[in-house]
């Protein structure tokens, strides 16, 4: 944690509560292994070499990195923008000092928390009734004594990175289990349908999912890291679920997180939250609307992915025999740069889109995604490049690192964005391009996003997809185009 204090606020950076995303935000680990003991720095061998998001040793000025801020707050400057640190907007956060001190005791507490305190005033027509005076049950899970990051089999094990960040569904992208003897003797956590989770600390705070028909054939249990309420009139159930998912739920979730560091929230909090709660009958009304959405967003869902499966079929058919080759070898590879934003003629009035790592989603993006602009003048003071029409975009940082997105439009990009293009359009279509890295993210940048939080030009370079002939390509793109 490091927090220096202006004239008017205190920054605040966090680390993140999960040990492997530590060491990715710290840029090193320490090593016990014998004969390797010590320090071992992500990205290379000497601090030189480091990748991190906190300083670049070889620019203690970098404005892309976490220092940059630091040294601004410190110095009294105004609070820069923190657009550009969307990836960690969970860990950095300015705040007043009034709100990182508790006055409500008669004893006053010096201790700082690293959760700001907000008020959240909800103005309803109906009744504020106590979480607590609702819920029939909440309570958290447990693991085994060592964890269970050794155990490939048994009853599936939920926490916190199995709720979507968004949508109230859960996620299974990686699976975790406990062992049913394990199960059997648990007292608490054991999951059922329509039960509310709610993730209680961690960078996730607050994010709340509703268990569906997930486990209709199978048993599931949460850990330590959620909560499961669960209410004995379903319609009341599904009613506090879609409060709490709301963004005045959610705000008011993140306003009872408490403790220093990341903070969490508590049950004694939790049952202490005030919601409007609506005759039944409004209840109901509620339930259903939201469902009819729900019902559209599961059936959207399941089109998507049987999309995804042919497309992926059809990729893997047509490269199955193609020569891999590295992109250095067939693309021009550049990347981006930000102005100064402490020059507003260079965003004023400003005619070149600019985008940020963000739009790299594995998708097609169109000019209506555009909500900023630079002008020659802050084009020609960053080290940033026009990116023509049918550049493929790559991420080089955090989450969206090795994700690409493909430009229907010209632009320009910050620096964690790098721009590929083919050397040659008549070995290589920028089109298939975009398909062959999109499907070929887990075989080469995607195994690397466990170790690093950025990745490099020469990372990007270094990746290899397979070419198939020209006319293969032209072929793929249409099918894939149909699907789409």
């Amino acid at each position: 944690m490091l927090a220096y204090e202006n004239k008017q606020k205190v920054l605040v950076v966090k680390s993140p509560s999960n040990n492997k995303e530590q060491k990715k935000f710290l840029g090193y680990e320490w090593s016990g292994a014998k004969g390797q003991e010590g320090i071992k720095y992500i990205g290379g061998d000497t601090v030189n070499d480091i990748i991190t998001p906190l300083f670049n040793p070889k620019d203690r000025n970098d404005q892309t990195k976490i220092n940059y801020l630091i040294q601004q707050n410190f110095l009294g400057e105004k609070p820069n923008d923190l657009s550009d640190f969307e990836e960690y907007k969970e860990l950095i956060t300015y705040a007043n000092v009034v709100d990182l001190l508790d006055f409500s005791r008669k004893d006053f507490n010096k201790a700082i928390s690293l959760n700001p305190k907000k008020k959240i005033t909800i103005e309803t027509k109906w009744p504020l009734v106590k979480l607590g005076e609702v819920v029939d049950l909440i309570e958290t899970g447990s693991r085994p004594i060592g964890g269970v990051s050794n155990i490939d089999k048994g009853i599936l094990s939920l926490g916190g990175e199995h709720i979507e960040k968004y949508n109230g569904y859960l996620t299974f992208k990686t699976k975790k289990y406990v062992p049913e003897n394990f199960y059997a003797n648990a007292s608490r956590g054991k999951i059922k349908k329509n039960d509310i989770l709610i993730c209680k600390d961690g960078a996730l705070t607050g994010k709340v999912a509703l268990v569906r028909d997930e486990f209709a054939n199978q048993k599931a249990m949460i850990n330590e890291h959620l909560f499961l309420l669960r209410i004995d009139d379903l319609i009341i159930q599904l009613y506090v679920f879609n409060f709490l998912l709301s963004d005045s739920g959610q705000l008011i979730l993140k306003e009872n997180i408490t403790g220093s560091a990341q903070g969490g929230l508590n049950s004694t909090n939790l049952k202490q939250i005030k919601i409007p709660l609506p005759p039944k009958e409004i209840q109901e009304k509620i339930v259903k609307e939201c469902e009819v959405i729900d019902k559209e967003v599961e059936k959207a869902q399941e089109t998507i992915e049987k999309a995804e499966i042919e497309i992926k079929k059809g990729f893997n058919e047509t490269t199955k025999n193609a020569e891999k080759l590295k992109i250095k070898d067939i693309c021009e590879v550049q990347s981006g740069g930000t102005p100064s934003r402490k020059i507003p003629e260079y965003w004023k009035t400003g005619t070149i889109n600019w985008l940020r790592s963000e739009v790299c989603q594995n998708i097609i993006i169109n000019e209506n995604i555009v909500k900023e602009k630079i002008t020659e003048l802050g084009l020609k003071k960053s080290s940033a490049k026009i990116f023509k029409k049918d550049t493929v975009l790559i991420a080089l940082v955090g989450a969206t690192i090795g994700k690409v997105a493909y430009l229907t439009f010209d632009a320009t990009t910050n620096q964690n964005i790098a721009g590929l293009y083919p050397k040659d359009n008549k070995k290589l279509l920028s089109k298939y391009l975009f398909y062959a890295l999109m499907n070929s993210y887990d075989n080469n940048l995607g195994d690397r996003k466990g170790k690093f939080t950025m990745a490099n030009l020469t990372m990007i370079r270094n990746i290899q997809i397979p070419v198939p002939p020209i006319e293969e390509q032209k072929k793929l793109i249409l099918n894939v185009e149909k699907l789409e």
